[in-house]
């Protein structure tokens, strides 16, 4: 009886020693992990900084180009589209 209760404590305590590695390991994983994930962060911080200064160039650029406000009709004429619907109409 005495050595059976031996055995069984030797599987227990390297059942034991076996978990405590797997989770030791797991552990060396997710730091890994969180370290990549920081890493890509960090890069994607950049390029969005990158992007958002591309942007406000481009709109400095196009402010340069076109710098007048979108203009509005100039006067309550009938436009050319109205004269063709008249004819159109006229020929029914």
């Amino acid at each position: 009886m005495g050595e059976l209760l031996v055995y069984v404590l030797i599987i227990v305590s390297l059942t034991l020693a076996g978990v405590t590695a797997m989770q030791f390991f797991y552990m060396i994983l997710l730091e890994r992990r969180d370290r990549e994930q920081k890493q890509r962060i960090q890069d994607l911080e950049q390029r969005c900084l990158y992007l958002a200064d591309r942007v406000n160039i481009a709109e400095r650029r196009r402010k340069k180009i076109d710098p007048r406000p979108v203009a509005e009709p100039e006067d309550d004429s009938p436009r050319l589209e109205d004269d063709l619907w008249a004819d159109v109409l006229e020929d029914r």
